[in-house]
């Protein structure tokens, strides 16, 4: 964890990368994992947004540019989903999971709803995720399940 981080810090995102895709699947250690998900929730929104970044000229540039925009921010959430179904896959039994299961449900209610349709998937990938979270013992869970009783009950 250190070490990815260390070559994070110095600019080297592909060797952070080579350092976590190598540690992840042998190492169930918390921290590791939660390391994991900062370093891809840091990263990723970070390239949506360079790729969004247009030059800003003409009303035909600036509509196309907001669709990249919103393609690359879309895009850039699909990542970061991945990876918490990585580290859900992977330790979401582990008795420390809550701490992946309540960044992971912040992350989704965190999702921009611009629709009612939109508004209805992002409370059912809520619901998947606080169902899949309290079926497996972990400490925390109580809290988990409060949060899932409020969600239900707003």
């Amino acid at each position: 964890m250190l070490y990815a981080k260390h070559e994070v810090r110095g600019g080297e995102p592909l060797r952070a990368e080579a350092i976590y895709e190598r540690a992840l699947p042998n190492v169930l250690h918390m921290d590791l994992w939660l390391s994991y998900l900062e370093y891809v929730e840091a990263s990723v929104p970070a390239a949506a947004a360079a790729v969004a970044g247009g030059d800003g000229e003409g009303a035909a540039n600036e509509e196309s540019s907001k669709a990249a925009a919103a393609a690359a921010a879309a895009t850039a959430r699909e990542k970061v989903v991945e990876a918490y179904e990585f580290a859900v896959e992977h330790m979401g039994f582990h008795i420390a999971a809550s701490a992946i299961w309540t960044k992971y449900i912040a992350f989704l209610k965190a999702t921009p709803a611009m629709d009612a349709g939109q508004v209805a998937r992002r409370n059912e990938a809520v619901r998947k995720a606080y169902h899949r979270a309290i079926v497996s013992p972990s400490l925390g869970i109580e809290a988990l399940w409060q949060g899932y009783s409020t969600f239900e009950n707003a």
